[in-house]
């Protein structure tokens, strides 16, 4: 009663602070690129996707993210997982100074009673005790940041707001004391995983009649400090002690964050589009996140808003997250609109299957949220997860108007071609489009789904089983023909029928190196006699590797993925709508990122079928202008037989564009 009591208070509490948060201008959640300690592992993968490397330790598994798939701004990133949720972050920042962190941070406590976050100077750098983050300086230039949970503890000794004297005596030097984080896929290798030691910062020589300084109390909780990094750890300089009290929470929240995107999107074709077609792009998003951490859980809430000046049927004011998740030592608890994600490949993924897609530009797709309720249990390395879908919603695919009488489809969209197909009927057909609803949100089309993740020797492990209703709908047809027979009525009919799905998904890493593996068996009901029976196995095999340094800070990274669609009982359906789900029966993904400094990304993606000529080249290159402002150039080149996926829309490739500031 009262874990369900405390759940309920944390619920109410979260709701009225995420509403406070949508308005709150400074952002106090402890945390780095949207990740803050408490975070649970899928959330992680959804925020940063696979890591560069990771390792196992006895406090949990920490992820190294280093080049690209450091998130913006960071040099490395390096998280500890325990029982699942995010436990502790380092951040090697890019051209930090003190004055930068203070905006982003606070600035020097003023008085011990200050209930602002506010820094205090600890040995070797600073400490914000409300926020749980200490900050490793060499001279006023950041070096490292660590974030772990505020501790239940009397906020730290406040010494000074002034700057330390201008001619300090040097203080004794002091060594890392560290486990070396060991690769157990390399025995070999005992260096710590940040790769060097950071310099200590200069600092003012202990008073001889000062008591031995004493560990961080935000540091003292982490049990893992010390172990993960060559980072020393902060300690605090007790010259002035003058005890305090912890800041006094609201609605049981412990921080409040607000963050956003606006981006301008371009594209153009150089072929003239087909009469009635709308080609290209004129767009502006806007993306609001507010998220809030509180004694229980965590919730987090986004709004996004569109508007294309090109494409009209793009615009968009809608919730795209809107959830809450309550947690204890092994329950897991989330409900709301929530983006999840499965499988373990990179370039495709056919086990990602509860979320709807946009896929009115095939080329950018659009992951949207889902209504569902998600309970965990954590166990150490283990997961086993229950979701339920109330609310059917559907793929968003390119629309199409009618067919004309000699079958050809008509639409607004250049991703709509080709014709219904069939042989030439001796008599005229008049054709009609019946779409039916996907249903309502009542008991009768509930969703389920569940999952069971686990490692077993350094291999992570996932299986999952879902029934669902098909976000992608059936295409049926029905003729009636005149009497006498002069002409034939015929109707297609789009429908959702239910789906049995069966997922596996394997991973390893291996150093630099990373394989993957995911399958998907996917069983579609029939529930009309006339409707065709869809079976049919989507699997990837594939891995990717990453380079070590070179020339200073340059790295290269190679994605290389099999991907194959095979019918089971019955041969794959060939119709336009099913040709989204499976595009390219059989073929070879690949990709090439070049990461030039922190300034400079060159990425080259490119797909093609291996049973016929069907292409698609993907170039890219982004210049990063500061944490907060990039911009990115591109283009698509199809290429094909008439026929093929590709080759079918060689007239809409493009050159784009994309400009991006994040607040």
């Amino acid at each position: 009663m009262s874990l369900g009591r405390g759940l309920l208070a944390g619920a109410w509490g979260a709701v009225g602070a995420l509403l406070l948060g949508l308005w709150t201008p400074t952002a106090l959640a402890a945390g780095w690129a949207e990740v803050t300690p408490g975070l649970d592992a899928e959330a992680l993968r959804a925020k940063l996707g696979p890591p560069s490397s990771r390792w196992k330790t006895r406090h949990g598994e920490v992820q190294r993210f280093v080049g690209k798939r450091a998130p913006e701004g960071a040099r490395t990133l390096e998280i500890t997982l325990e029982a699942q949720q995010v436990r502790r972050i380092q951040v090697q920042p890019v051209g930090w100074t003190q004055e930068r962190l203070e905006r982003e941070y606070g600035h020097a406590c003023a008085t011990p009673s200050e209930s602002a976050p506010c820094w205090v100077r600890a040995r070797g750098g600073l400490e914000y005790a409300k926020r749980g983050l200490t900050v490793r300086l060499k001279g006023r230039a950041v070096q490292s940041l660590v974030f772990i949970a505020p501790p239940a503890v009397s906020a730290p000794t406040v010494t000074s707001a002034a700057p330390p004297p201008s001619d300090p005596a040097p203080a004794p030097e002091q060594k890392p004391t560290v486990e070396a984080a060991v690769d157990p896929a390399r025995p070999d290798t005992a260096t710590p995983s940040s790769g060097e030691t950071v310099a200590s910062a200069e600092e003012p020589a202990p008073s001889s009649e000062t008591p031995p300084a004493q560990e961080s109390a935000a540091l003292a909780e982490d049990p893992a400090w010390g172990e993960v990094s060559g980072f020393t750890p902060v300690t605090e300089d007790t010259s002035t002690p003058t005890p305090t009290s912890a800041p006094t929470e609201t609605l049981g929240v412990k921080g409040l964050g607000l963050s956003g995107k606006l981006r301008v999107q371009s594209f153009f074709v150089p072929v003239s589009p087909a009469e009635g077609k709308t080609v290209g792009r004129q767009s502006v998003d806007l993306s609001l996140k507010s998220e809030v951490t509180f004694g229980a859980g965590h919730a987090a809430g986004t709004l996004v808003a569109r508007r294309d000046f090109a494409d009209s049927s793009r615009d968009r004011f809608d919730v795209d997250e809107l959830y809450v998740t309550l947690k204890s030592d092994h329950l897991r608890l989330t409900a709301g609109r929530q983006l999840v994600t499965w499988g373990s490949a990179t370039l495709t993924n056919p086990t990602d299957v509860l979320n709807p897609v946009d896929y009115r530009d095939v080329l950018r797709t659009e992951k949207r949220g889902a209504w569902m309720a998600r309970a965990g249990l954590v166990l150490e390395s283990f997961l086993a997860e229950v979701y339920y879908l109330p609310v059917p919603e559907a793929h968003l695919l390119p629309a199409f108007t009618g067919v004309a009488e000699d079958g050809t489809l008509q639409s607004s969209s250049p991703w709509v071609v080709g014709s219904v197909g069939g042989e030439p009927s001796p008599i005229p057909l008049r054709f009609q489009v019946r779409n039916e609803s996907m249903g309502s949100p009542t008991p009768k089309n509930a969703q389920l789904a569940g999952r069971l993740a686990f490692s077993v020797a350094g291999t992570d492990v996932s299986l999952g089983q879902a029934y669902l209703i098909d976000h992608l709908p059936t295409l049926t047809s029905s003729v009636q023909v005149a009497d006498p027979p002069t002409s034939a009525d015929v109707t297609l009919t789009l429908s959702y029928r239910r789906q049995r799905v069966t997922t596996l998904d394997v991973e390893r890493t291996f150093g630099g190196l990373r394989v993957a593996a995911e399958a998907a068996l996917i069983h579609t009901l029939r529930t009309r006699p006339e409707e065709p029976e869809d079976r049919f196995l989507s699997y990837v095999l594939g891995g990717d590797y990453q380079t070590p340094e070179f020339l200073g800070d340059h790295q290269l990274r190679f994605f290389l993925e099999f991907a194959q669609t095979r019918g089971v009982g019955a041969p794959l359906r060939d119709d336009f709508v099913r040709r989204l789900r499976y595009p390219l029966e059989r073929a070879l993904w690949g990709r090439v990122e070049w990461q030039a400094g922190r300034r400079w990304t060159a990425m080259l993606t490119a797909a093609t079928a291996l049973n016929r000529y069907d292409v698609l080249v993907l170039p890219e290159v982004e210049f990063t202008f500061s944490d907060v402002l990039r911009a990115r150039v591109g283009g698509a080149i199809l290429r094909g037989d008439r026929g093929s996926f590709f080759g079918s829309y060689r007239d809409n490739s493009r050159v784009e564009g994309l400009l991006e500031a994040s607040f």
